[in-house]
């Protein structure tokens, strides 16, 4: 549709409050645990990715959003790498705790390095990163800390809201579906059911790319990836 102005974002590894999944999620909810047990690292630890704190994910968004003058796909990075190991050895340091590790050794079918180009961000859209990765970690432990769930009479009473993930099998999928598991009911429909343990959401078997999507959900958020060259992003 030529009137509609069209932002694409792919996201890198976000990372910053306690509904967080992933590896460094596993590290701050092993911090609050009783026991001191060890974490499993697969590999040989040494794997790398791009971690962009949350906060910094949502200026980046509002960046292109008010920069965004025709249809684009934007990297929203920090376009540095860190290992899964540095991430257990920095937040000892913030947490001033030693956390106990063990690397198995076992491979898996994933990417061995991952670091997403941002040029595009911080050129064309003006974006600076406010939070190195210490600085995120420090204010990520404050936030699992003061982690509160309240609920008032009032919202209670209201009906959740219905949302529809198109492509949602993967890691960004299952992260969006913790986050509104409280306030809204999530579903994702695609091919096959997500890999992931311990889903948030309803999973719809259908394909999105041919079958038409029932208008009886509140929002559908559209995760499908898109094709684009190297040099676009």
């Amino acid at each position: 549709n030529p009137n509609i102005l069209l932002g694409i974002l792919r996201l890198a590894n976000v990372y910053g409050g306690p509904k967080n999944r992933g590896f460094i999620g596993l590290i701050m909810r092993q911090l609050q645990a009783a026991d001191n047990k060890k974490i499993i690292i697969n590999g040989d630890g040494q794997q790398e990715r791009d971690y962009i704190f949350l906060d910094d994910l949502i200026s980046a968004i509002v960046a292109v959003k008010n920069g965004l003058k025709k249809n684009d796909t934007v990297n929203i990075a920090t376009g540095k790498s860190h290992t899964l190991i540095e991430l257990v050895e920095t937040i000892s340091q913030v947490t001033e705790r030693i956390i106990p590790y063990e690397v198995n050794g076992k491979i898996l079918a994933e990417v061995g390095k991952s670091r997403i180009s941002n040029r595009k961000l911080c050129e064309q859209y003006g974006f600076i990163p406010n939070d190195s990765l210490r600085e995120g970690l420090k204010k990520t432990v404050g936030r699992y800390k003061g982690k509160e769930v309240s609920t008032t009479p009032d919202s209670q009473e209201l009906p959740k809201k219905k949302i529809l993930l198109l492509g949602g099998e993967g890691f960004i999928g299952r992260n969006i579906a913790a986050h509104f598991a409280s306030s809204a009911n999530c579903f994702s429909v695609g091919h096959y059911k997500s890999v992931f343990p311990n889903r948030s959401d309803t999973f719809v078997q259908g394909n999105p790319y041919k079958n038409r999507i029932p208008n009886e959900y509140d929002v559908i958020i559209h995760l499908i990836d898109n094709k684009v060259a190297p040099e676009e992003i």
